[in-house]
C-alpha cells in the first residue's frame, strides 16, 4: 500500500513541476519566425513573416495573464495581419485559452522549450494558424 501511495505522490509532484516549468518557458517575449495556415479542406498556405512578435505574462503565481500577438505575414495570394491582445490561461499542459474581447480561442501547444514554441489555433474562421516562435 505504501508503494502505491508513494507512486501517486511522485506522479502528482512531477506533473506539478512540469506545469510550473512550462509556464515559466511560456512567459516572456517571442519572435514569430514562421507562420502557416491549415485550411478546413486540408490544404496549407505558407507565409513569409515580415514582422511577428508575441508576449505572454508569467503565470507562476496566478491563473490568468495578458498576452499580445502582432503578426504581419504575406504570400503571393494573401496577407495576414494579426494585432490582438487579451488574456490567456492554461487549460492543460498542452492547451492555451486566449480571450479576445468576448471571444475565446483554443490553441494547442505542440512544442515548448526554453527557446522554442509551436502554437496551433484559430483566430480566423475555417483555418488554423501555425505559429513557430523563438524566444527573444
Amino acid at each position: 500500500m505504501n508503494k502505491v501511495i508513494s507512486i501517486v505522490f511522485l506522479l502528482v509532484l512531477f506533473s506539478c513541476n512540469k506545469e510550473k516549468r512550462n509556464n515559466k518557458f511560456l512567459a516572456g517575449d517571442w519572435n514569430i519566425v514562421d507562420y502557416s495556415e491549415i485550411i478546413f479542406d486540408g490544404t496549407t498556405n505558407e507565409y513569409n513573416v515580415v514582422n511577428g512578435t508575441a508576449h505572454f505574462d508569467d503565470l507562476r503565481d496566478k491563473k490568468e495573464g495578458n498576452f499580445t500577438i502582432d503578426l504581419y505575414a504575406v504570400n503571393s495570394n494573401d496577407t495576414v495581419n494579426h494585432d490582438v491582445s487579451g488574456t490567456f490561461r492554461r487549460r492543460s499542459l498542452d492547451t492555451l485559452e486566449l480571450k479576445i474581447d468576448n471571444s475565446v480561442y483554443l490553441f494547442d501547444i505542440n512544442r515548448i522549450f526554453k527557446e522554442d514554441l509551436n502554437l496551433q489555433g484559430g483566430l480566423l474562421p475555417n483555418r488554423k494558424g501555425v505559429y513557430i516562435m523563438k524566444k527573444k
